[in-house]
């Protein structure tokens, strides 16, 4: 028991200082943060377009005409954030460990009245082009 003990607490050792372990399985990678600053911003610049009703479609929010604007408003905090996809290793339970693999994320416009439907953007998984 002693040297399981004595292992566990090496291996333990050793994940702690790697990349791509975590003890705090519940981390969001400061999306949620930024979702809420872009949506002020989106607010912001829905009250600067000439016509707030013009109809965008769905997409990725970066590649619609208006992402200039949103931009300058947003600054160069805008980056799109990268979430974790939480996995449990063997010993999770006793060490709190957790293995996760980045997943990147953008925003995507959900399409329809930039007054209406800018504040319903959202975080969603982009693969890498």
């Amino acid at each position: 028991m002693f040297i399981g003990m004595i292992g566990l607490s090496c291996h333990f050792t050793e994940l702690v200082h790697t990349p791509s372990w975590t003890g705090n399985p519940n981390w969001d990678g400061y999306g949620s943060i930024a979702l809420r600053s872009l949506h002020v911003a989106l607010d912001t610049a829905a009250g600067d377009l000439e016509d707030p009703q013009v109809v965008y479609p769905a997409g990725w929010l970066r590649d619609l005409a208006v992402w200039e604007s949103i931009d300058d408003l947003f600054g160069d905090g805008y980056q799109p954030t990268v979430k974790r996809r939480i996995e449990r290793a063997w010993h999770s339970r006793l060490t709190g460990l957790y293995h996760y693999t980045p997943v990147r994320q953008d925003y995507w416009y959900p399409g329809g009245p930039f007054a209406e439907t800018g504040p319903k953007t959202e975080l969603r998984d982009r693969p890498l082009p």
